[in-house]
């Protein structure tokens, strides 16, 4: 069940949404709603109707015409005709074939495009949400770090008061303190955009101030994957494979027009000097073509399209080698930031243990303000290392998901 609480507010004249919405809501609006999805989906869908068109050149063609000629002057000589003829194609050098098979794999070129998109909104999806995530914990780790700086300051006022620091130290625990103001500050601008980065991968159409309830739910990468049957189910091999099929058809179209052509034509027809003409005539007839020179345009045509088929699949190959390199990079970073959130985490954990025997012993002067300056600022980076990490783990593995074709939107 996809949860969402949706209020309407009024600001400035302007409608705005107010959304508390979660990871499900997300993926179901951007799979209903994303405009570049729903304009692959259609071209697949165009190519698939263009394939069902092509195979009306196996079926026989009929047409009806009617015509009159009318004089003024002579009304006997008058003339009305009406016809109908019927033409079947018998046999046209495999033309008729090879654009069912180039529309079938255009089809599959467009079917592997879709499922690209789908794998790029995926991954789009999945880089603004973390991103949206990462900055509302931004804010929240900000807030902690202005009030542990500004605790930090008075702790270094106090000793300075009673005699026990010098100028330099409050100085800088102040200037600590303005930049942690100032990151808050950048934090809760980077909140704005991310909402608006969000907004545009779902196609929404109004200004909505966005509050995530959840996390991507993570998962552990497989161990030991064939990259090699990977890459063959990709949607960029599939569709490399596809090209070079349909360079496979235009070579066979080409060579067509090598071959004689043969069709049935039949046609019944009445005219006469008034309307309903009655006088009946029919005849049914063979018309075979048989081409002889025209100048090496189709020999050359045929040339070109070998070339091309060659093309395709050097090209072909080429794909292959590039996505299993990318596969695996993709899966090399994804394993390292996973092992990496484990690090951070226990850099982080040990971190908040030394800031607190850190703290208690500037308190109580065992430690100069220099010893303790350092263990702070470490305590920092640290928490803030975290949340990227946490936040590239999430990216990568969407990058190793987008690679395969492969996201939350199939």
């Amino acid at each position: 069940m996809i949860i969402a609480t949706l209020t309407v507010l009024l600001l400035t004249g302007t409608a705005g949404l107010y959304a508390d919405i979660n990871w499900q809501y997300c993926v179901s609006e951007a799979a209903g709603n994303n405009a570049e999805l729903l304009s692959a989906k259609e071209r697949y869908k165009a190519a698939g109707y263009n394939l069902k068109s092509t195979y009306s050149l196996f079926l026989p063609q009929a047409e009806i015409s009617m015509g009159s000629k009318l004089k003024e002057s002579n009304p006997s000589a008058n003339k009305y005709t009406a016809s109908l003829t019927v033409s079947q194609n018998l046999f046209n050098g495999f033309d008729s074939l090879a654009q069912v098979r180039r529309s079938r794999n255009n089809v599959l070129v467009y079917d592997a495009a879709l499922e690209e998109t789908k794998a790029k909104i995926s991954y789009d999806l999945k880089y603004v949400y973390s991103s949206l995530v990462y900055a509302q914990n931004a804010i929240k780790l900000q807030k902690d770090i202005v009030k542990r700086r500004e605790e930090n300051l008075k702790l270094v006022e106090l000793r300075f008061d009673s005699g026990r620091e010098n100028k330099g130290s409050v100085l800088l625990s102040r200037a600590y303190f303005n930049q942690a103001g100032y990151d808050l500050l950048q934090a809760n601008n980077n909140l704005s955009v991310y909402r608006e980065n969000l907004m545009k991968t779902l196609s929404g159409e109004q200004s909505i101030d966005t509050d995530i309830d959840e996390e991507i739910p993570a998962s552990l990468p497989e161990k030991n994957p064939d990259f090699k049957t990977i890459a063959l189910n990709t949607p960029e091999y599939k569709k490399a494979v596809a090209v070079e099929a349909l360079a496979e058809s235009e070579l066979t179209m080409s060579r067509a027009d090598f071959y004689p052509s043969l069709g049935l034509t039949g046609s019944y027809s009445k005219a006469g000097q008034t309307f309903f003409p009655v006088n009946e005539s029919w005849f049914v007839g063979l018309n075979l073509t048989i081409p002889i020179f025209n100048s090496g345009r189709d020999y050359y045509a045929v040339k070109s399209a070998a070339a091309d088929l060659r093309a395709e699949a050097f090209n072909r190959q080429d794909t292959l080698h590039g996505i299993m390199t990318n596969l695996k990079q993709a899966y090399s970073s994804y394993m390292e930031t996973v092992e990496k959130v484990k690090v951070d985490e226990s850099f982080l954990k040990a971190a908040l243990a030394r800031a607190e025997i850190a703290r208690s012993k500037y308190n109580n002067g065992l430690i100069t303000f220099d010893d303790w300056d350092i263990i702070e600022n470490d305590l920092i980076s640290r928490q803030k290392n975290l949340l990227s990490t946490r936040r590239e783990r999430i990216i990568k593995e969407a990058a190793w998901e987008q690679i395969q074709g492969k996201g939350v939107l199939q």
